[in-house]
């Protein structure tokens, strides 16, 4: 038997909320569904987990809708069907209601709820004003329990999106940014708005099993998201190769259907396949050749370089071991020393189209992470992830170490031809 939510909703108390739109709540055995328009609404709701401590710590709210006589409808189509803005906001507030209600029932005390907001509510103030903080009050919860889920490319005035935000986090809650890297999201609003949380597009994974340069962005990428203070999380985690670029990417959490579905009640503990993925992803990023091994041959260079021998022939036989692109001396202010070492098979550009930039001779590197590191750790190889060289048109990694010669700081650095990370499937 339904009853009037603006009489009594889910055994709790009055929340006339929801306007004059007709809408029913009912029990269905342990769970809450919502009654609109011919169509029945409950929660399901979809794990999140933090990569480092291999545990739940949140479950992303979503929406599941079928009509009377039994057909599924999408979110989408949910929310496509309205007639009115008003009814849009009508049925976003009245999801919310309903998955906070079904949430709490699951006891999950410490852990995020992730509600998503339709984007005609967030333009409206008067739609996300004051019924955030009525909901809060309602169910006597903390904000910080609610993670907002904002889609910001759809919300084209930006002052409008300020103040939205500005109010979540007045009433405690956290923001999290939902789908960035698709369509036209950009860094300026992430700085302005400054989100605990970003969630990246899932077309971002879906490429990068089988784009590299997709692959190699994606822990630059989350880098910089980690600069602005937010935590990142990967969304659409399908396959283990998705999880395992996602292990290497360095984001925070995870979330998709490898890991955990949607499902009415919540999921417990630490999933078998995350630990078979850390367990992979270890054995995958171990090095094919001994890394103790490699920066000993690396060093053995700097040896032969301090007994006098010449650079190309102090390379000589690490090149036949690692395929040197490039080997360079630098002192102390990043300016190379001696003719750089080129291997005959690279004397000429691979690309003409970089070309302008094909000699690498006089580059000034100080600036560079690897040199910087080295120089505050001398005697100790520093080695980059992979990226892309101009001078040699190719992915590469770099080796450098600092040493000290006739009372002289130099630093060897070696380019490398990198090789994949993960071993992907290509298309």
């Amino acid at each position: 038997m339904t009853q009037s939510i603006l009489q009594r909703v889910a055994d709790t108390g009055p929340f006339p909320l929801f306007g004059p739109i007709e809408t029913s709540v009912s029990r269905d055995g342990e769970t809450y569904v919502a009654h609109h328009d011919g169509l029945i609404m409950a929660s399901a709701f979809q794990p999140l987990f933090s990569v480092a401590q291999r545990r739940v710590v949140g479950h992303e709210a979503l929406l599941r809708a079928h009509r009377t006589n039994g057909d599924l409808v999408s979110p989408l189509g949910v929310f496509g069907a309205v007639r009115s803005d008003a009814e849009a906001a009508h049925i976003d507030r009245l999801t919310r209601f309903l998955h906070v209600r079904n949430y709490l029932r699951l006891g999950r005390e410490t852990e995020w709820l992730f509600l998503n907001v339709d984007m005609r509510s967030i333009a409206s103030r008067e739609n996300h004003s004051p019924f955030l903080g009525r909901l809060l009050r309602h169910f006597a919860i903390n904000g910080n329990r609610l993670v907002i889920e904002i889609l910001e490319a759809a919300v084209t005035d930006q002052a409008r999106l300020a103040e939205a935000v500005a109010y979540f986090r007045s009433r405690g809650c956290l923001t999290a940014i939902d789908d960035f890297g698709s369509g036209h999201s950009n860094f300026d609003r992430l700085w302005s708005l400054s989100p605990e949380f970003v969630k990246l597009d899932r077309s971002l994974i879906e490429q990068s099993v089988w784009d590299r340069r997709v692959r190699n962005l994606l822990p630059h990428l989350v880098a910089l998201l980690h600069e602005i203070g937010a935590l990142v999380v990967m969304e659409g985690i399908e396959t283990e190769d998705q999880g395992l670029i996602a292990l290497d990417s360095g984001v925070d959490l995870m979330q998709g259907f490898l890991l955990g579905r949607p499902r009415p009640t919540a999921t417990e503990g630490e999933p078998a396949t995350l630990s078979a993925l850390w367990d992979r992803f270890r054995a995958m990023s171990t090095p094919p050749r001994d890394p103790v091994a490699a920066d000993a041959a690396f060093t053995a260079v700097i040896d032969r370089l301090k007994d006098g021998i010449p650079l190309s022939d102090a390379c000589a036989s690490f090149d036949r071991q690692a395929g040197i692109l490039r080997a360079y001396l630098l002192d102390r202010d990043g300016r190379e020393t001696v003719k750089p070492y080129i291997p005959a098979s690279r004397a000429v550009c691979a690309d003409p189209r970089y070309a302008p930039l094909a000699g690498a001779s006089g580059t000034e590197r100080f600036a560079r992470p690897y040199f910087r590191r080295a120089l505050e750790q001398p005697g100790r190889p520093q080695r980059t992830r992979p990226y892309f060289s101009v001078a040699d048109a190719t992915l590469c990694i770099t080796l450098a170490c600092a040493y000290e010669i006739g009372g002289a700081t130099r630093v060897l650095c070696c380019d490398l031809a990198s090789g994949d990370v993960l071993t992907a499937p290509r298309p």
